[in-house]
């Protein structure tokens, strides 16, 4: 879907990537990389820089999931060229 030579116009989205491994895999958290490269270059906007975590590192994901919460429901930690809107919130 992200890949396709169509992808898709995500101007729309917001996002953070939160990439799960397991450090003794030296590909680990590719995945989480591509997907933030994908969904870039689809146009979306990425609230914060992406965040590797080993599936045993409980706390930088909590720390994650904080940050990436207060982004989207404090419009003033949003840059200047969102709209001061949050449609997450928002019911229209």
């Amino acid at each position: 879907f992200l890949c396709a030579d169509e992808a898709p116009d995500l101007s729309h989205l917001r996002y953070s990537v939160l990439s799960l491994g397991n450090d003794e895999h030296p590909c680990t958290y590719r995945c989480g990389c591509d997907f933030d490269r994908m969904l870039s270059a689809c146009g979306a906007s990425r609230i914060a820089a992406p965040v590797c975590a080993d599936l045993d590192d409980w706390q930088t994901a909590r720390l994650w999931l904080h940050r990436t919460l207060q982004i989207l429901v404090c419009p003033a930690l949003w840059p200047d060229e969102w709209p001061h809107q949050n449609p997450i919130l928002s019911h229209s």
